[in-house]
């Protein structure tokens, strides 16, 4: 592996702008990370940052997510996607920020988080070892030991680094033995990356970087519980890092700067156990025992430190999770899928009291679709922009896109600076074409417009926190009842997918002449 020319680490710092009534209370915050005096970067909070595959927002350019950078500067990776060769690819990369520029994003206006595997990729895999994790590639699975990921971190230098953690990838319910085995090789992972092994030749870089933790402990209160109190605490003598090196961690908390919660697999955990009846939490509604689980992670910790969700599934577990549990940013998971599954979303918060006949559908139990199922035939002829009401304003590529100057190729090229004008918004009937006739421009244009609601959205919690706090439930409240909990058009958009790409993609010939 290539090594990286020496550089002072960023410093990753959160503080709290408005004093919480609880530690579970919503709160507003600044996370900053400075790598010099003249590169400082800032995320506000609760705020969101963009989930990515192999470092890059899918249907989007560089270019587009150096537009979002000053509103989103956070960029989120995981590592196996590159662990199909070995050494893997992004290691190669010389220069003083070698993931920032195997990716194409400037270290001045970026940040990049990493962990080894997908927060939001659920699928079953092998069981993880004492000394092993199983990590998907796209040539199967790969047995990654703890020290390997360490080197390969120490060496593409991310600004924050997610410890790696035995979160069981195998099918749920999970008995009380392996959620002891999680909690342990959890913890003793995370010793390893915060101490440096004498094998090493990179040993500070790694004591450089902004370490985050996954909160472990499945559906189990106690062992969650149990988790985070084992992070108060040293690292045991009796673990096989204190062995190598004489040095002992005195308080494991000391050397992290926020805490990970990945939902996707809790909720398919919870999702078995629900079935199942075999936990205390099995008679409670599924949204409620989410909250009482990441409470029993957080209520052991400090409160000053960043709080990240991993795959929310909407807007309605986004807030819950706001006002519930303090959680400060979030991914864009969500509504990423929404976009590949040809869904506009329209939404505001705090909920308009106008009556606005342009926006979603509204169903017939009073609730209102949270965006548009452009697949729908009912857009065909719909000429009106993405957005209905007090949306209006959405500044994406589709609601207000730009077209650059033309670029003369020779001194007798005439380009008139002087005729420009704004280019009218794509509208919904367009996008349904281009979903129907399945052409890649449609999903380009409906991330880029998911994400720029997502971040409005964001922004108005923050605005509507700073303005009144007190008032911040109500208009949680108020957007429950206005919109669709169940985020049923999600379904549907997937499903019209399905049809679309059966019809139009790969294999259709061969479908068509029934030779398959």
């Amino acid at each position: 592996m290539s090594g990286a020319t020496a550089r002072p680490p960023p410093v990753l710092s959160f503080k709290l702008l408005s004093v919480p009534a609880t530690p579970f209370s919503p709160r507003l915050g600044l996370a900053r990370l400075i790598r010099s005096s003249t590169e400082v970067i800032d995320v506000v909070t609760p705020g969101l940052f963009l989930h990515t595959s192999r470092g890059h927002v899918p249907h989007l350019s560089v270019d587009h997510i150096s537009l979002m950078a000053k509103q989103m500067p956070w960029l989120h990776a995981s590592f196996e996607g590159f662990l199909e060769t070995l050494p893997p690819t992004p290691t190669l990369q010389p220069g003083p920020q070698p993931l920032h520029t195997f990716f194409g994003l400037p270290a001045a206006s970026h940040i990049i988080s990493l962990s080894l595997r997908d927060p939001a990729d659920v699928q079953e895999r092998p069981p993880d070892g004492d000394d092993y994790l199983s990590s998907m590639t796209i040539r199967g699975v790969r047995k990654i030991e703890p020290s390997f990921y360490r080197s390969y971190v120490s060496c593409v230098q991310p600004d924050i680094i997610i410890a790696l953690s035995d979160i069981p990838f195998t099918l749920p319910p999970f008995s009380q033995k392996r959620m002891t085995k999680s909690i342990d090789r959890t913890i003793r992972w995370l010793g390893e990356i915060l101490k440096s092994r004498p094998s090493m030749e990179i040993t500070d870089n790694i004591r450089g970087n902004n370490i985050f933790v996954s909160l472990v402990g499945g559906t189990n209160a106690a062992a969650r519980r149990a988790f985070s109190q084992n992070l108060l605490g040293p690292l045991e003598e009796g673990s096989n890092l204190s062995s190598v090196r004489p040095q002992t961690i005195p308080r494991l908390d000391d050397h992290i700067s926020g805490y990970v919660l990945e939902m996707a697999q809790l909720r398919l955990e919870l999702s078995a156990s629900l079935s199942c009846g075999n936990d205390s939490s099995s008679t409670k509604e599924p949204t409620q025992a989410i909250n009482q689980l990441l409470k029993a992670s957080l209520s052991p910790l400090p409160a000053d430190k960043l709080r990240v969700v991993h795959s929310s599934i909407s807007p309605h577990e986004m807030l819950r999770l706001i006002s519930l549990c303090g959680i400060d940013l979030f991914d864009s998971y969500w509504a990423q899928k929404a976009a590949d599954w040809g869904i506009a979303l329209d939404f505001s918060f705090p909920v308009s009291t106008s009556r606005d006949d342009t926006g979603p559908t509204r169903r017939s139990d009073g609730k209102r679709d949270v965006g548009h199922n452009l697949y729908h035939t009912g857009y065909a002829f719909d000429f009106r922009g993405l957005v209905g009401g007090p949306m209006h304003g959405c500044s994406c590529l589709a609601c207000a896109p730009s077209f650059t100057k033309p670029i003369p190729h020779s001194s007798l090229e005439f380009v008139n600076d002087g005729c420009e004008e704004d280019a009218p918004a794509f509208t919904r009937a367009y996008i349904h074409h281009l979903l129907h006739t399945h052409e890649m421009s449609a999903h380009a244009l409906l991330v880029s417009h998911n994400i720029t609601v997502l971040q409005d959205f964001f922004a108005a919690i923050r605005s509507t926190l700073s303005a009144d706090a007190p008032q911040f439930d109500t208009e949680v409240a108020r957007f429950e009842t206005e919109y669709d909990g169940d985020m049923r058009i999600i379904e549907e958009g997937r499903r019209a997918w399905e049809e679309v790409d059966c019809a139009r993609g790969k294999g259709r010939l061969a479908r068509e002449r029934g030779t398959i």
